[in-house]
Parts: structure tokens; C-alpha cells; sequence
């Protein structure tokens, strides 16, 4: 991959990421040193608080690393979580522009200690730097793996470097081996401005993620492309694809949103042999669920099914149609039950225009009452007859 300035800006941001942490895990490592009594230790002897301190700082200041290394050397081999002296080292060298040596230091401690993050991130920079894009995904799971980092901004780390180049490809490659966090970069890969073949060859490794694709379509306005893309993965029959609603029986179904219903509240429940269950408190007008419907222009008859208790001026539900990103609606169909616990039918016209409603949107909304009081109620069916349509 070729870097560019925005992957050069990356990868100083995570030296400095790494030069913090070890100004402070180094000074923490000294005051432990000082005060411990572990025998692991006693190699610093009669190399001891002040004189330990004044001594390798002193020769890490005139690049004496001959001096220094053999001495943290040592060390490490007898307390591999001691390696923050090679981080240390490792610091300086960078200061002094020595990348070289700061390489063969990260080596080193990872060598002895290969949790050691510090030494880690200045690898994952090295490869950035060198153009090296297997080194960066080894050293990128290596970051996982240490799970010291936050896996949402190792991942969105990872995603920078090959947005500006726009080296998708390579990643997507990548991707579809099955890395760690593979399903969470993706996730967040959908966001991008991304090519949709990239994204689409993504999803036969990771399928789950087909909602998150689906909704992103919808909300850039590619309706048709979406219901496509729906349509052949949902694998129904003809009649099913044409129905208005699809799954106008309300059953929990596993074809997903927006072309199947979406709840939006957590008081409304489909059941699993069918029938939309809404519990509504009776004041304000919230949305319970909604689906994305695709009806040509014409007439139709909207006629839904439903019982249960619906306490007189203390609430009631509608049905509400529109055109996709409009607010005005097409109909609104009052649902008012007057006779408990039976099933009652309501019936209304809906008219399709002819311009610029390629796609509707239908929602079950709550209708506040004079004296809300709560209400349950037992959709039973929802259809969307065409009396006069151009299909």
C-alpha cells in the first residue's frame, strides 16, 4: 500500500501514544525497583535507587548502549515484566532518530516479554512506515491479542490507514481470512464511503452484518438496491415478495428491516405463530413498529384486523402511511376497539401518487386519549389491497 501523508500522521500519533506510556511506565518501573525486596532483584545490586537511575539514564544520553544493554539484558531474562527498561531504551533511541536501534530494541522486549505494548506499538508504526502491510496486520493482531488497547480504536486505527489511500481492496482481502475482530472492522467499514461491491463480497463472510448494510442503503436513499439485495437474500416465493406488507400476519419472522417489521418500542411483541402484541399507556404518540413497503401508484384498501381492551377515550392506535422521507401522511387509519377481546375489522382508501413515492413507509402509532389509561391490543392482520393500481 502506498502511504500517504495520512498514514504518516497515524503512525506519529501512535509513537506518541507509545512515548507517553513509557514516560510514565518507566518512572513507575524505577520507584518499584527502588523499593522491592524480590530476589529477581537483587541483579541490581549495588546498582540501587539513585545510582540504578543516574547510570543508565546517563548512558542511554550518550548512546552507550553497550553499557546499558547488557545490564537490562540481564534483568529481563530474569523478570521478563522488566522489558519497560528495553521501552525505555528503546524511547531514547527514538529521540536521538536512531529507528534502527529502536527497531532492534522493540525486537528485544518482545523477545522477553511478548505482551509488552509499548514495543508493539512501535513495531505496528515501523510497518506503517515501511510499507510493510503484512507486518502491520501481524502486528495489529498481536495489539488484539494483548487486549490492552480499546478494540474500537484499534480497529478504526486500522481502517485509517487505508482510507485515505483508498486501498480497500487490501483490507477487504484481509478481512475475509477471518481476523480477530474481523466482524467489528467491518461493522465499522460499512460506515465509510466505500464502494458497495467491496462491502457486498464482505457479507458472505460475515452475513449477521446484512442489516447494518441494508440500512445504510436506505439511508443514502438506495431503496431499490436495497430491496434487491433483500429480496435475494430473504429466498421467499413470489407471492411473498409482492405482498403489501410483507408479513402482513405479524409472525416472527427472520427476514430482516426495513422490508420486514422493525420494532421500535419494547411494548410491542410479535409472536411467533403470528399477531402483533401493544401494550400503550394511552398519553403521548409513540411509534411502535414500522416497515418499508414498495406500492405502485394506485388505489388501495388498507384493512387491518384487531382485538383486546381499549378503554373508551383513554387511547387508541393508527396505522399511518407516507411516502419515504416525507412527513405528510398518505392515510392515517384510526384503530378504536369498542368490543372487548373481539376481533374487529377496519377498512380504509389509500391513494399512491404518481411522482416522487417509489417507496412508503407504514408505522403503528399510539393516539392519546382524554383520560389516557392503558390499553392492550392484539393486531391480528394488516393488508394493502390494490383497488386500482398500474401493477
Amino acid at each position: 500500500m502506498g502511504l500517504t501523508d495520512v498514514a504518516r500522521r497515524t503512525a506519529l500519533s501512535i509513537l506518541f501514544l507509545c512515548s507517553a506510556g513509557l514516560t510514565y511506565l518507566f518512572g513507575d518501573q524505577l520507584g518499584a525497583l527502588e523499593q522491592s525486596r524480590e530476589p529477581t532483584l537483587s541483579l541490581f545490586q549495588p546498582f540501587k535507587g539513585e545510582r540504578i537511575r543516574a547510570e543508565l539514564t546517563q548512558a542511554l544520553q550518550d548512546g552507550d548502549y553497550e553499557i546499558y544493554e547488557p545490564r537490562i539484558e540481564m534483568l529481563a531474562r530474569q523478570a521478563p515484566i522488566d522489558v519497560v527498561l528495553f521501552e525505555y531504551a528503546m524511547s531514547e533511541a527514538l529521540m536521538r532518530g536512531d529507528s534502527v536501534k529502536a527497531e532492534q530494541l522493540a525486537m528485544r522486549a518482545i523477545a522477553h516479554q511478548p505482551r509488552s505494548l509499548a514495543a508493539r506499538l512501535h513495531l505496528l508504526s515501523t510497518a506503517v512506515e515501511k510499507n510493510d502491510v503484512k507486518a502491520v496486520f501481524q502486528q495489529y493482531e498481536a495489539l488484539v491479542r494483548l487486549r490492552s488497547l480499546n478494540n474500537n480504536l484499534l480497529s478504526d486505527a486500522l481502517i485509517g490507514l487505508f482510507r485515505e489511500q483508498g486501498d480497500w481492496r487490501t483490507l477487504i482481502d484481509y478481512l475475509e481470512t477471518g481476523p480477530p475482530n474481523g466482524e467489528l472492522i467491518t461493522r465499522r467499514l460499512i460506515r465509510e464511503d466505500i464502494a458497495d461491491a467491496h462491502i457486498e463480497r464482505l457479507m458472505k463472510s460475515y452475513p449477521d452484518l446484512l442489516g447494518a448494510y441494508l440500512l445504510k442503503l436506505t439511508q443514502q436513499g438506495a431503496l431499490q438496491k436495497a430491496r434487491d439485495i433483500w429480496v435475494s437474500d430473504a429466498n421467499l416465493r413470489e407471492d411473498e415478495q409482492r405482498a403489501l406488507p410483507f408479513n402482513g400476519r405479524f409472525a416472527s419472522r427472520p427476514q430482516l428491516p426495513p422490508f420486514n417489521w422493525k420494532l421500535l418500542s419494547n411494548r410491542a411483541e410479535l409472536q411467533n405463530a403470528g399477531g402483533l402484541h401493544v401494550t400503550y399507556l394511552g398519553s403521548g404518540n409513540p411509534a411502535f413498529i414500522e416497515q418499508t413497503i414498495q406500492a405502485p401508484p394506485g388505489t388501495y384498501l388498507i384493512r387491518t384486523m384487531a382485538k383486546g381492551r381499549m378503554p373508551r377515550e383513554g387511547g387508541s392506535l393508527q396505522w399511518t402511511v407516507t411516502c419515504m422521507g416525507e412527513r405528510s401522511p398518505l392515510a392515517d387509519m384510526a384503530i378504536e376497539l369498542r368490543r372487548n377481546l373481539e376481533i374487529e375489522t377496519f377498512v380504509q382508501e389509500l391513494e399512491i401518487p404518481d411522482e416522487q413515492c417509489e417507496f412508503q413507509n407504514i408505522q403503528l402509532l399510539g393516539r392519546a386519549g382524554n383520560f389516557p389509561k392503558t390499553s392492550r391490543t392484539e393486531l391480528v392482520s394488516l393488508e394493502i389491497l390494490p383497488i386500482n393500481s398500474e401493477r
